[in-house]
């Protein structure tokens, strides 16, 4: 398995590339981004591995 880092989650591009990782690897993915609350779309919610750090 594989460890990706994105850096500005809560983009366009960020976003696409979130969903296709998600679906065609079995990556690990790490986001970081900013306003967690108005960025994170309701399919990522749902990944029971994601962590939120504060």
């Amino acid at each position: 398995m594989q460890h990706v880092l994105i850096l500005g989650a809560g983009g366009k591009i960020a976003k696409l590339t979130e969903n296709m990782l998600l679906k065609e690897t079995d990556a690990a993915l790490t986001l970081f981004l900013r306003k967690l609350q108005e960025q994170v779309s309701q399919s990522l919610r749902t990944i029971p591995e994601q962590a939120v750090i504060k």
